[in-house]
C-alpha cells in the first residue's frame, strides 16, 4: 500500500513537471525569456505557484534550463567530435561538416535558441552555460591546430592555437546567431563554405 501511494505521488510530481515544462517552452517561444514569469508558467500548466517552485527552486532561469540543455546536448555532440589532421582536404571535409550540422541545428532549434540568445544577456546561468559551449569548442578545434604544426601541414609553427581557434569558433557563433535572430538573407550553404575555405586556407598549407 505505501509502495502505491510513492508510486502514485511520483507520477503526480512527473506529470507536473512535465505540464510546467511544455507551458514554458510556449511561453518562452511567445513573450520570451524577460517577460515570461513563473506565475504565468504555472497559471498556463494549471498546477500551483508553490508546486512550480518545488519542482524548480531556482524559479525561471532553472526551467528554462532544464528546457534548453535539450537543445544543447545536439551542440555538445558536435563540440565532441574527435578529428585527428591529416591533410588540408581531410580537414575541410571535417569543419565543413561541422559547419553545416551547427547551421542545421541552429535552424531545427531557432525559436528556442532565439530565446537563449536573449536570456545569455540575462541570466548567470545561462550566460555561464553558454561559454562552456564555447570553451569547449575552442578546446577542441585548439587540438586541432596543434596536430596541424606539428605534422607540419600549417603555414606557420608558431601559431598560437587559442586565438587560431577562436578565429573558427567565433566567425560561426556570429553566423549563426544572424541566422537564428533572421539577420541574414545569405544561403546557409554559402555561409558553411566562405568559412570552412577561409579558415582552411588560412590555417593549413
Amino acid at each position: 500500500m505505501k509502495k502505491e501511494k510513492v508510486d502514485r505521488r511520483s507520477m503526480r510530481a512527473e506529470n507536473s513537471i512535465k505540464k510546467v515544462l511544455e507551458a514554458a517552452k510556449a511561453l518562452f517561444i511567445q513573450h520570451g525569456f524577460k517577460d515570461t514569469t513563473i506565475s504565468m508558467i504555472a497559471k498556463h500548466a494549471d498546477v500551483g505557484y508553490g508546486t512550480a517552485y518545488t519542482h524548480f527552486p531556482k524559479g525561471k532561469d532553472e526551467i528554462f534550463l532544464t528546457i534548453i540543455e535539450e537543445v544543447i546536448a545536439d551542440f555538445y555532440v558536435v563540440a565532441n567530435t574527435e578529428y585527428t589532421v591529416n591533410s588540408k582536404e581531410e580537414a575541410f571535409t571535417f569543419i565543413h561538416r561541422n559547419i553545416t550540422r551547427l547551421i542545421e541545428l541552429s535552424v531545427q532549434h531557432k525559436k528556442m535558441l532565439a530565446v537563449f540568445y536573449e536570456s545569455i544577456g540575462i541570466s548567470a546561468a545561462t550566460k555561464e552555460m553558454w561559454q562552456d559551449i564555447s570553451d569547449r569548442f575552442i578546446q577542441r578545434i585548439a587540438q586541432n591546430v596543434v596536430q596541424a604544426m606539428e605534422k607540419n601541414i600549417a603555414h606557420r609553427n608558431d601559431f598560437d592555437e587559442e586565438i587560431v581557434a577562436g578565429v573558427l569558433f567565433y566567425t560561426v557563433e556570429n553566423n549563426l546567431w544572424k541566422i537564428i535572430l533572421d539577420q541574414t538573407v545569405t544561403p546557409q550553404g554559402v555561409i558553411a563554405h566562405n568559412i570552412t575555405e577561409v579558415y582552411t586556407n588560412g590555417l593549413y598549407k
